[in-house]
C-alpha cells in the first residue's frame, strides 16, 4: 500500500492520473478518493440522465439538475435512492431516449458534484420552450412558487 501510494504520487507529479480515482488538493498534499463499483453504477446512471435532460445546458444548468435529483432523494414525497428517483415513472422524459447516453466529460462533473454532496433547494425543473404539459406547469407554479431560471430550464422549489 505504501509503495502504491508513493508510485501514485510520483505519477501524479508527472501529470499521469488513473481514470478510476478522483484527485483533490494540491501537488504537495493529494487526497485520493476511490469510488466503489456500486457508486460507479449510480454515477453512470446520473450522467446518462443529465445528458438526456439538459444536453445543451452549461455547467450551472447540469449541476442544478443533479442537485434536484439529490434533493428528491432526501424529500419524503420521492423515492429515497438515486436510482429510484431516476427511474420513478413519469418524472424524466429523457430516460430511455437516444439522448440517455454516457459521456466521460459529464461523468467527471457528476463525480465531482456527487463527492461534494451537492443538493439543490429545488424539486422540479422543466424547459418552458419545449414543455407541452400545461397541467403540470400550472400545478408546479401553484404548489412550488419559488422559481429560478438557469440556461433553458426553470427550477421550482418550496
Amino acid at each position: 500500500m505504501k509503495y502504491t501510494l508513493l508510485l501514485l504520487l510520483w505519477f501524479t507529479t508527472l501529470g499521469v492520473r488513473h481514470p478510476n480515482i478522483m484527485y483533490a488538493g494540491s501537488s504537495s498534499c493529494i487526497e485520493v478518493v476511490d469510488i466503489k463499483p456500486s457508486t460507479h453504477t449510480v454515477l453512470v446512471e446520473l450522467t446518462k440522465l443529465i445528458n438526456s435532460e439538459c444536453w445543451s445546458e452549461g455547467f450551472l444548468g447540469k449541476r442544478e439538475v443533479l442537485g434536484v435529483i439529490m434533493s428528491r432523494v432526501l424529500h419524503k414525497k420521492f423515492p429515497n435512492s438515486i436510482l429510484g428517483v431516476i427511474y420513478d415513472k413519469g418524472q424524466f422524459d429523457g430516460v430511455g431516449t437516444k439522448y440517455f447516453i454516457y459521456t466521460e466529460e459529464t461523468y467527471k462533473l457528476v463525480k465531482q458534484w456527487y463527492l461534494e454532496k451537492y443538493v439543490s433547494k429545488y424539486l422540479f425543473f422543466y424547459n418552458p420552450c419545449s414543455s407541452t404539459d400545461t397541467r403540470f406547469i400550472r400545478w408546479v407554479y401553484k404548489k412550488y412558487p419559488n422559481t429560478f431560471f438557469i440556461d433553458n430550464h426553470l427550477f421550482h422549489g418550496e
